[in-house]
């Protein structure tokens, strides 16, 4: 399967002798059906691609990628996708929302803190994370095993592209 999959490719109706137009051959996506040549979400792909894989700090790009996804053109495109948040989310999201088994109202404290980095986090006293609701032994222990674990001590984005 590596090397990809071969397709039959059937003659067209007018070969087969039936006066009839042909159905427009899409393909699937996450948006739903495109044509079959990618049409616009494709050169959008490729637009979003081109600033992620860039070289730089994530928060640079994560700027770069809001302009591109500001364009008139690509607003169908980011609706369907759940959201400019949805699709930053996918390359970029927040430090503290990828840290494991936290709910979203101990994760919105956490940024209403402005503890949002690796290190700020660490900084924080037990005592200061133990006070916030959702927020036990178990739970700080996985705080700080993933603020150890970061890649980037200071910054609020994690980098998920791969290149």
């Amino acid at each position: 399967m590596h090397e990809g999959t071969w397709v039959a490719e059937t003659k067209s109706w007018r070969e087969l002798g039936i006066d009839m137009d042909e159905v427009p051959r899409t393909m699937s996506s996450e948006i739903g059906q495109i044509p079959r040549d990618g049409g616009d979400f494709l050169k959008f792909l490729k637009a979003v691609r081109a600033i992620v894989e860039a070289d730089g700090q994530a928060i640079g790009r994560r700027k770069v990628l809001s302009q591109e996804l500001a364009r008139a053109e690509w607003s169908e495109f980011c609706k369907l996708l759940g959201g400019k948040e949805a699709i930053y989310s996918i390359f970029f999201p927040g430090f503290i929302d990828t840290i494991p088994r936290l709910t979203s109202e101990t994760v919105q404290a956490l940024w209403s803190n402005e503890w949002t980095t690796p290190a700020k986090l660490s900084a924080v006293p037990d005592g200061n994370l133990l006070a916030i609701k959702g927020i036990g032994q178990s739970k700080l222990k996985i705080i700080r095993k993933a603020c150890e674990e970061a890649v980037s001590k200071d910054s609020e984005l994690v980098d998920l592209v791969e290149r």
